[in-house]
């Protein structure tokens, strides 16, 4: 077996580090310098707020829940409150309803690929909180429990 050297190109995502690897033959002139393969089409999260659904849960509230469909400049990046869901599905626990959207990821600039992870928040209380809390990893296929939080899910 012949020896490789490995050289990484770190990516910044978010809040997360990913490495690429490039495997060359070591030594000699034909070993070729790694080129980047990242797509420029990619819509990548912004470094200026987490990207955990906790986080988003506590990014929202300190905008009052917006429940317009639509963009937010939000400490220099780009949120997206998705308007009322309709939970066409029946996941949800229809005591809760109406239910709004809220995007986990902000972005630099506004983007059609928004990824799939949201928030859906029940209808507010008097004291302008939702009355339950649920992400979605899968755009809407599955919903989990925010720590603590009353689940919007049904059982």
């Amino acid at each position: 077996m012949g020896k490789y050297v490995t050289n990484f190109r770190i990516v910044h995502l978010g809040c997360a580090l990913v490495a690429a690897a490039a495997l060359m033959p070591s030594g000699g002139a034909s070993a070729a310098p790694a080129r980047s393969t990242t797509p420029a089409s990619v819509a990548t999260p912004a470094a200026a707020l987490a990207s955990t659904p906790a986080d988003a849960v506590t990014r929202w509230r300190r905008q009052n829940w917006p429940q317009a469909r639509g963009w937010r400049q939000i400490s220099g990046v780009y949120c997206f409150a998705g308007g009322e869901f309709g939970d066409h599905d029946h996941q949800l626990r229809s005591k809760y309803a109406p239910f709004h959207e809220y995007d986990v990821q902000c972005y630099k600039t506004t983007s059609e690929n928004r990824g799939t992870e949201r928030i859906v928040v029940g209808a507010l209380d008097k004291s302008g909180q939702p009355s339950c809390y649920s992400y979605t990893p899968d755009h809407y296929r599955t919903f989990r429990q925010i720590g603590a939080l009353r689940d919007c899910a049904a059982a």
